[in-house]
Protein backbone atom coordinates (compact mmCIF):
# COMPACT_ATOMS: atom_id res chain seq x y z
CA UNK A 1 0.00 0.00 0.00
CA UNK A 2 2.91 2.38 0.59
CA UNK A 3 3.70 2.25 -3.15
CA UNK A 4 0.15 3.32 -3.95
CA UNK A 5 0.30 6.05 -1.32
CA UNK A 6 3.58 7.39 -2.70
CA UNK A 7 2.19 7.67 -6.23
CA UNK A 8 -0.91 9.67 -5.22
CA UNK A 9 -0.89 13.45 -5.32
CA UNK A 10 -2.58 14.80 -2.15
CA UNK A 11 -3.94 17.77 -4.12
CA UNK A 12 -5.69 15.53 -6.65
CA UNK A 13 -7.51 13.35 -4.11
CA UNK A 14 -11.15 14.00 -3.22
CA UNK A 15 -11.15 12.65 0.33
CA UNK A 16 -14.94 12.57 0.47
CA UNK A 17 -15.04 9.85 -2.17
CA UNK A 18 -11.57 8.27 -2.13
CA UNK A 19 -11.25 7.80 1.63
CA UNK A 20 -14.68 6.30 2.39
CA UNK A 21 -13.05 3.13 3.74
CA UNK A 22 -10.08 4.91 5.30
CA UNK A 23 -7.41 7.38 4.27
CA UNK A 24 -5.65 6.47 1.03
CA UNK A 25 -2.81 8.97 1.52
CA UNK A 26 -1.44 7.80 4.85
CA UNK A 27 1.30 10.15 6.10
CA UNK A 28 0.79 12.49 3.13
CA UNK A 29 -2.79 13.28 4.13
CA UNK A 30 -3.33 17.06 4.36
CA UNK A 31 -6.15 16.47 6.86
CA UNK A 32 -4.14 14.62 9.52
CA UNK A 33 -4.38 17.44 12.05
CA UNK A 34 -8.17 17.54 11.68
CA UNK A 35 -8.41 13.77 12.09
CA UNK A 36 -6.28 13.95 15.24
CA UNK A 37 -8.41 16.79 16.63
CA UNK A 38 -11.62 14.86 15.89
CA UNK A 39 -10.24 11.73 17.52
CA UNK A 40 -9.17 13.71 20.59
CA UNK A 41 -12.62 15.33 20.80
CA UNK A 42 -14.29 11.91 20.72
CA UNK A 43 -12.01 10.56 23.44
CA UNK A 44 -12.46 13.64 25.65
CA UNK A 45 -16.24 13.98 25.31
CA UNK A 46 -18.61 11.88 27.44
CA UNK A 47 -20.87 9.52 25.50
CA UNK A 48 -24.00 11.30 26.76
CA UNK A 49 -22.73 14.58 25.31
CA UNK A 50 -21.88 12.90 21.98
CA UNK A 51 -25.42 11.47 21.86
CA UNK A 52 -26.85 14.92 22.62
CA UNK A 53 -24.81 16.45 19.79
CA UNK A 54 -25.92 13.72 17.39
CA UNK A 55 -29.59 14.08 18.35
CA UNK A 56 -29.42 17.86 17.90
CA UNK A 57 -28.24 17.29 14.34
CA UNK A 58 -31.63 15.78 13.51
CA UNK A 59 -33.78 18.20 15.51
CA UNK A 60 -35.82 20.58 13.41
CA UNK A 61 -34.76 24.21 13.99
CA UNK A 62 -38.09 25.28 15.48
CA UNK A 63 -38.13 22.38 17.94
CA UNK A 64 -34.98 23.63 19.65
CA UNK A 65 -36.81 26.86 20.52
CA UNK A 66 -39.81 25.16 22.13
CA UNK A 67 -40.15 25.53 25.87
CA UNK A 68 -41.96 23.06 28.14
CA UNK A 69 -45.39 24.16 29.32
CA UNK A 70 -46.33 23.93 32.99
CA UNK A 71 -50.03 23.06 32.77
CA UNK A 72 -50.56 23.96 36.43
CA UNK A 73 -49.72 27.57 35.60
CA UNK A 74 -52.34 27.95 32.84
CA UNK A 75 -55.59 29.68 33.78
CA UNK A 76 -58.17 27.82 31.69
CA UNK A 77 -60.97 30.22 32.64
CA UNK A 78 -58.98 33.14 31.28
CA UNK A 79 -58.33 31.25 28.04
CA UNK A 80 -62.07 30.54 27.64
CA UNK A 81 -62.95 34.21 28.14
CA UNK A 82 -60.41 35.31 25.50
CA UNK A 83 -61.92 33.13 22.78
Amino acid sequence: MSQITNSLDPQSIDCKTACVNGCVLGDQCPNQEFAKAATQFIWDTPLDKLNEIAAARFTKPFESQLQPIDLDQIDLEQLDSES
